[in-house]
């Protein structure tokens, strides 16, 4: 074997052309300002022997870490059922200030109105919406239940309806000065980890109550944590 001829070349700008017997470009070497630029040397051998190049050092490309995906879906169908009937509609989930989640319809919105307290509003009339109460773990359904009865004057029958695994519901007639009266629902639910919820669902009785009352169950029933 010929003796390895080393070769070393320092000029300010050098391409280098692609070497017999290989494949792809070398990036050519830039001035630098102030200073000359220096080119990595080559060991040489025959013109039939294959020159060994260096492999071009790249910077670590970083990338934003990848969002972690919510665990409910933003849009999903619920069931709700009017008159004898079933059908899916569309619903938007939403995450309360205090944790739990649930899917509103389309004709409602969700809010904070107080500390531990939301509501769910009928954007067709607002006079038909339900208020949702967070209660500590330290509040039993039982206790909620006797405030209920020891402070109200109006008659409260103990009903069944669809907040599926209520601890209890509670059914009101409320009669204005105006004579129209008024059905409110006292619900409370239990959840894992002593979470407790307090629903108060307040549906005017006229026309519009036998969609907006069955949309109401829908909602609630899609509460969780």
């Amino acid at each position: 074997m010929k003796k390895l001829l080393k070769v070393s070349i320092g000029i300010p700008m050098i391409t280098i052309l692609t070497a017999c017997g290989t494949q792809g470009e070398l990036d050519p070497v830039e001035e630098q300002q102030g200073e000359q630029a220096s080119v990595p040397s080559f060991e040489v051998e025959d013109e039939n022997e294959e020159i060994e190049e260096e492999a071009p050092e790249y910077e670590d490309v970083i990338t934003e870490p990848m969002k972690e995906q919510s665990e409910q879906s933003d849009i999903k169908e619920i069931m709700v059922h009017v008159e004898g009937e079933s059908e899916l509609r569309e619903a938007q989930f939403h995450r309360s200030d205090y944790h739990y989640g649930v899917y509103i319809l389309d004709g409602f919105t969700f809010t904070s109105e107080e500390p531990q307290r939301d509501v769910i509003v009928s954007t067709y009339d607002e006079e038909y919406f339900t208020r949702i109460i967070t209660h500590s773990g330290e509040v039993s359904p039982s206790d909620i239940k006797q405030n209920l009865l020891d402070n109200t004057d109006a008659k409260l029958d103990e009903v069944q309806n669809q907040i599926e695994g209520a601890d209890f519901v509670l059914r009101e007639e409320y009669l204005d000065e105006n004579g129209k009266m008024t059905v409110i629902y006292h619900a409370v639910k239990s959840y894992e980890d002593d979470r407790v919820l307090q629903f108060t669902v307040f549906l005017p009785v006229r026309e519009p109550i036998e969609g907006i009352a069955p949309s109401m169950w829908s909602m609630l029933n899609t509460i969780e944590w």
